[in-house]
């Protein structure tokens, strides 16, 4: 940001930053750095829908005969150590006794077929996607389906990083600092790409935890800013892998 002459000047800004990551173990980091939570889940997945159900009907002396109805909406992501769980329900207008059936289980997954119920606990190995996994139920003639949908396991986030750092104390001119008003976090997966960001409107503060990091690299970078929101130029970049 460039400087606006008799406002806020771009500030340099170092900061000495100690991070506390995962289960008791420690890290020191000088430069600039921090974290923050993120969120897991994937907002692409595509939520289940009853589908169009019988669409060839057989025909006897009473004209069409209507077939068998399900309906159900499952989650569609859970986390590793998590139970899930997802039951249909399901009828049958002329009374016949129904069987489920399912196509692209999981590994991890169980299936009653007498029920329709899917349920199943992933665990570590079994973090990825799952697509395509299609419920359906059928008589003696004919069936119904759901309409596909993927199941994404995802990682259970226990990260934690403790930051602390030293405020800036000049301007980048050399002049004394008079209105600084706060903080602001960068932080993503990739070093070129910090796109979460935690503000904190306290220029008093100098320390930050950050829970639900999952574990893996991230990369950090802090910036300051004044009172009229004009915001320094962000500092180093520096990583830290969360167990």
């Amino acid at each position: 940001m460039t400087s606006v002459p008799g406002f806020f000047k771009v500030m340099s800004v170092t900061f000495a930053i100690s991070v506390l990551v995962g289960c008791g173990g420690t890290a020191d980091i000088t430069g600039t750095s921090q974290s923050a939570a993120t969120a897991t889940q994937d907002p692409d997945a595509p939520a289940a829908a009853l589908s169009p159900g019988n669409t060839t009907p057989s025909v006897g002396r009473g004209g069409a005969v209507p077939g068998p109805q399900i309906d159900g909406q499952p989650l569609t992501s859970v986390r590793i150590g998590e139970t899930y769980e997802f039951q249909p329900s399901a009828s049958d207008p002329n009374g016949e006794a129904l069987h489920f059936d399912v196509t692209n289980l999981p590994s991890w997954a169980d299936f009653d077929a007498s029920t329709g119920r899917l349920s199943g606990t992933p665990s570590d190995g079994d973090v990825g996607t799952f697509p395509g996994i299609v419920v359906s139920v059928a008589n003696s003639t004919r069936s119904s389906s759901l309409a596909p949908f993927t199941l994404t396991v995802t990682q259970i986030a226990t990260g934690t990083a403790t930051v602390s750092w030293l405020p800036p104390l000049k301007n980048t001119d050399g002049s004394t600092l008079l209105d600084l008003h706060g903080f602001q976090i960068h932080f993503g997966r990739s070093a070129a790409s910090l796109n979460q960001v935690v503000k904190i409107s306290n220029a008093s503060i100098s320390r930050h935890v950050i829970d639900n990091l999952s574990s893996g690299a991230w990369y950090f970078a802090v910036s300051a800013f004044n009172s009229r929101g004009s915001q320094s130029a962000l500092s180093g970049v520096r990583s830290k892998v969360v167990d």
